[in-house]
């Protein structure tokens, strides 16, 4: 399960980055376009988390 929870946020993040590049977050209005920015940034944080997510840091046994 694991594994397909990284390969999902993989292809999420990958996704937002294609969206991204092909100019998807640009809006009329400058706090538009910055709000867009930050929503995206901060979800691709999370996919970030995600993909590297290990046995260890799920059980608590990571030393972070």
């Amino acid at each position: 399960m694991t594994k397909r929870l990284r390969e999902w946020a993989a292809e999420e993040q990958q996704e937002l980055m294609n969206v991204w590049s092909s100019g998807g977050f640009m809006a009329s209005f400058e706090a538009e376009a910055i709000a867009r920015n930050a929503g995206a940034t901060g979800a691709c944080s999370v996919y970030k988390q995600l993909i590297e997510l290990d046995y260890d840091l799920i059980n608590g046994d990571s030393n972070e």
